[in-house]
């Protein structure tokens, strides 16, 4: 019978491992949950651009970023989280590719953009205000794209509210 039992405990274990792991879809370099977002523009109304991006929640993911990295396909990113709001800091230490940095509030509301991050630059990027995340997408995209300040990001971190649209304040 204990045995029966450590078989039992053994194949539940396995179970819920599996069940973990199925449906999070995983970056094969970063190891990072890949998961969508949409950028609109106005009230949810006008579709500017869906991303699949990596979601760097930890430090360890954070630290890291697209450091090494020597290409970001167009329309991926990296999307990194922040626990609680805060005025974020970035540099482009050991990132061999150009990036705009979107800058985006609890909200999902875009509140900067830095275009075209030098690679390898060790000049501080703030997002000089508080925010929740920040979208790191290939250089020029954004422009490329027409992506703007308050655009919204649509994605299941931030909070929406139907009739909300961003503006400046």
């Amino acid at each position: 019978m204990p045995l029966l039992k450590v078989s039992l405990f053994s194949f539940f274990v396995l179970l819920t491992q599996i069940s973990i792991s199925v449906g999070a879809e995983r970056h094969p370099i970063s190891g990072m949950k890949i998961e969508a977002l949409s950028i609109v523009r106005g009230n949810q109304e006008q579709k500017i651009a869906d991303y699949r991006v990596e979601m760097a929640v930890t430090p360890s993911e954070s630290e890291k970023g697209f450091m090494f990295r020597t290409e970001i396909p167009e329309k991926t990113g990296m999307l990194f989280v922040f626990p609680e709001p805060e005025v974020a800091r970035f540099w482009m230490k050991n990132t061999f590719v150009p990036l705009d940095l979107l800058f985006i509030d609890a909200a999902g509301c875009i509140l900067k953009i830095h275009r075209n991050a030098i690679p390898q630059d060790l000049t501080t990027i703030s997002s000089d205000s508080i925010i929740k995340a920040v979208l790191e997408i290939h250089g020029g995209e954004a422009e490329k794209l027409n992506i703007r300040q308050y655009d919204r990001v649509l994605h299941r971190i931030f909070r929406h509210n139907q009739e909300d649209t961003c503006q400046q304040s």
